[in-house]
Order: C-alpha cells, then sequence, then structure tokens
C-alpha cells in the first residue's frame, strides 16, 4: 500500500508514524511546506506553499496548495493521505 503523510519529515511523530507504516510494508512518502536538507528513511517531497509567510506556511497553505499535492499524490499513485497535524 502507498501511504502519503502530511507532515514535516522532522517532527519525532511524523518519523515514528513512517517507520511503523514501512514496518508493517507499506510504502510511505511525507509531504511538506518546508524545505529539507536532512536525510530520513522514507521518501520526502517538498511543495512550496502558494502564498508564504514571514515563518513559512499557515494552514491556508495547504488549501491553496492542493492542486500540487494533488498532482504529486497521482504521480506516485498514492492510495492513502494521513494529515499528521
Amino acid at each position: 500500500m502507498k501511504i502519503a503523510i502530511l507532515s514535516l519529515p522532522s517532527n519525532f511523530h511524523c518519523q515514528k508514524w513512517a517507520g511503523a507504516l514501512q514496518k508493517a510494508g507499506a510504502e510511505v512518502t511525507v509531504y511538506s511546506f518546508e524545505p529539507f536538507t536532512d536525510k530520513f528513511p522514507f521518501e520526502t517531497v517538498s511543495i512550496p506553499p502558494a502564498f508564504p509567510t514571514k515563518t513559512g506556511w499557515r494552514y491556508p497553505s495547504y488549501w491553496f496548495a492542493r492542486k500540487s499535492l494533488l498532482q504529486e499524490l497521482r504521480k506516485r499513485n498514492t492510495q492513502l493521505l494521513h494529515p499528521l497535524h
């Protein structure tokens, strides 16, 4: 099963969820608005927010980025999307 998590890949809970899902046999991809340079044991995709703020993004950014997110999900044949926060 291909599962997407919408969260920050550096988030402790996100890493735990992704690891547990991978152990159960799922292919996991984490989608985030924040750019990252760290290496993670799961695939990560950074989607720039449509209207970035000084602090990065706000929750309405998810609404404005929905088309970009949907394209990425379809490109990877994602079966389930889990917004972690």
